[in-house]
C-alpha cells in the first residue's frame, strides 16, 4: 500500500492529452497507472521509459494520490528569488481586508501568497516550505509571517455567527485580536465551548481568503493507532482507472473516516486497527495496520 510520505520509483510509459487538453504523461508503479502533469517537471522532463522518483504529497478520502517529483520536493527548505506579477486587495467572510500576491519563480515555478500587510516590493526571497496538491507553499524571509503553515496557535471562541457562504461558524479570536471563522458544521462533534480556549494547526488559507483553522481532535492524534468500528464497503477508481476498495469506519465521536486502496479481493471486518496519518475538517484519514 502506498502512504503519505514515501517515496516511489515510476515508469513513464506514454505521452498523452488529459480531458482539458494539458499534456499529462502516464506513469506506472508496480501494477498501478498514475497520471502526471507535464507541468509538474519544471527540470529534468523525463523520457518514455525513463524511471523517475516521487514524493507522495497527499491521498484524498476518494484514493486520489498527489505526487511530487523528487527534483521538486528537493526545492523544501531552500529560499529562492520570486518575481510579483500580481497583487491585489481581497476581503475574508468576516469583512476583513488581505492582500492576495501572485509570484513566479524562473518563469515557471508559481506561488501565491495570502497576508494581512502591503509589502512594496517587486521581488521577494521565499522559502519553500512544503507543497500542498503538488503547489509549493512560500513564505517570505524579509517579511516574517505571523501565520506560519503548519503552526498551532491558541485561539479564543467568542461567539456562534451564521457567516454569508459559510453557515453557522464559531467566530475565534487569536492573540493578535483578529478574528476567524471556523465551520460549525464540519466541528460539531469536538463540542466546543463559546468563551473556551482551544488550539488549531494552521492549513493555509481557504477560496475565501480566510485563515484554515484545524481545531485539535479532543480524542486522536496524527501518528497513533486506533481500534474502528466498520461501517461499510465500497468499490472505486481513480482517474487512471485503478479499481480498489475503501473501507468506510466511524471513530469514537460518531465521525465517518476511511480507509483507500484495499484490494479488490479485502475481506470486511467488524473493527479494525488503523493508524492516524492526517485530519482535515474534523475527519481522520487512516491507514490500516496488520
Amino acid at each position: 500500500m502506498i502512504n503519505e510520505g514515501d517515496y516511489i520509483r515510476l515508469t513513464i510509459i506514454a505521452e498523452s492529452k488529459s480531458p482539458n487538453g494539458t499534456s499529462v504523461f502516464i506513469a506506472k508503479h508496480k501494477n498501478r497507472k498514475f497520471i502526471l502533469s507535464k507541468s509538474l517537471f519544471k527540470e529534468d522532463i523525463p523520457m518514455l521509459k525513463q524511471s523517475i522518483s516521487c514524493f507522495v504529497d497527499k491521498i484524498n478520502c476518494s484514493g486520489h494520490i498527489y505526487l511530487i517529483p523528487i527534483s521538486e520536493r528537493k526545492l523544501v527548505e531552500k529560499v529562492l528569488l520570486f518575481k510579483l506579477i500580481k497583487q491585489e486587495p481581497v476581503f475574508d467572510s468576516l469583512n476583513q481586508k488581505k492582500f492576495h500576491y501572485y509570484l513566479i519563480h524562473n518563469d515557471e515555478l508559481k506561488a501565491n501568497y495570502l497576508c494581512y500587510n502591503k509589502i512594496q516590493a517587486n521581488e521577494l526571497n521565499c522559502k519553500i516550505v512544503g507543497f500542498k496538491k503538488s503547489k509549493p507553499i512560500i513564505e517570505p524571509q524579509e517579511f516574517p509571517a505571523i501565520y506560519k503553515y503548519n503552526t498551532i496557535i491558541n485561539v479564543k471562541i467568542k461567539e456562534i455567527k451564521n457567516v454569508d457562504t459559510l453557515g453557522d461558524c464559531y467566530i475565534v479570536e487569536d492573540k493578535e485580536g483578529r478574528i476567524h471563522p471556523i465551520s460549525v458544521e464540519k466541528f460539531a462533534h469536538y463540542q466546543l465551548q463559546i468563551d473556551s480556549e482551544i488550539k488549531c494547526q494552521i492549513l493555509g488559507a481557504d477560496k475565501k481568503h480566510n485563515l484554515k483553522l484545524e481545531p485539535l481532535n479532543p480524542k486522536y492524534e496524527i501518528g497513533k493507532v486506533y481500534q474502528f468500528k466498520t461501517l461499510k464497503l465500497k468499490d472505486t477508481s481513480d482517474d487512471a482507472g485503478n479499481r480498489f476498495k475503501v473501507l468506510i469506519l466511524q471513530d469514537d465521536l460518531g465521525k465517518e473516516a476511511s480507509i483507500v486502496q484495499l484490494s479488490l479481493n479485502y475481506k470486511i471486518k467488524p473493527r479494525v486497527k488503523a493508524r492516524v496519518y492526517r485530519i482535515n475538517n474534523g475527519r481522520l484519514y487512516l491507514s490500516l495496520v496488520k
